[in-house]
């Protein structure tokens, strides 16, 4: 039986937050702060319920939960240059689970829109609670049901960490665009959070794409986890 998870006071939280960030020279904008403590606070007081994260104490989960997701923040903004201007673009966030790493990159990005794709329920619950309480309800949503492959709006973005076989789903979201639309100006950019072997496997398979850029980078956080970055080259 799982003992009591250590909690997190929220204002303790958004100054470990902000220490951390700076340390690692993150820029997080101060307003994103708050939801950021917020959502860590309701991830170890859900975990006694249900098994959201493995990781027991805060202070990792800061820095493997929050400052990982936020890890991405300069190859998202370079996404969103590269998609299609529109007001208010759309991040599409596969096996949502426990919000990381789609909410603090909403949080911090207050323009986007998001969608967070969560099969399970309870988990889905979880999330939409956390979007209650931070006030991203107004532009996220939880889509609670199996990823079938298709979204029902096209994103800008797409992001994703531990969901299964992720090489054969970041090589569709990359290779797909309507007859009738522009393949460069349509196809979502993909953010994934993978081992460091898988980050370099993939990225070698999906280098093969007609007009697609590839990067990936170690993670600041673990030394065997990376990122993968993949944009269309000619937006």
């Amino acid at each position: 039986m799982k003992g009591p998870a250590p909690g997190i006071d929220p204002a303790a939280a958004r100054e470990a937050i902000a220490r951390e960030a700076d340390r690692l020279g993150l820029a997080i904008p101060e307003e994103a702060l708050e939801a950021l403590a917020l959502h860590l606070h309701l991830l170890y007081a859900w975990n006694r319920r249900i098994n959201l994260t493995a990781i027991r104490d805060p202070a990792e989960g800061i820095r493997l939960h929050v400052l990982e997701s936020l890890a991405a923040l300069e190859w998202l903004d370079e996404a969103l240059v590269a998609a299609p201007v529109e007001p208010s673009p759309l991040l599409a966030d596969l096996g949502s689970g426990n919000g990381y790493p789609a909410l603090p990159l909403l949080a911090a990005r207050p323009a986007l829109r998001g969608r967070l794709h969560e099969r399970v329920a309870r988990k889905a619950d979880f999330l939409r609670a956390v979007l209650r309480k931070t006030g991203m309800n107004s532009r996220v949503e939880v889509v609670e049901a199996n990823f079938t492959g298709v979204f029902p709006e096209r994103p800008a973005v797409v992001t994703l960490r531990a969901f299964p076989e992720p090489g054969s789903t970041i090589a569709p979201v990359l290779a797909d665009a309507p007859p009738t639309e522009s393949r460069s100006a349509r196809r979502p950019s993909v953010l994934a959070w993978l081992s460091r072997d898988d980050a370099d496997r993939i990225a070698e398979r999906i280098s093969r794409l007609p007009g697609v850029l590839v990067r990936t980078r170690p993670l600041p956080t673990r030394p065997l986890a990376g990122l993968l970055f993949a944009r269309p080259r000619e937006a």
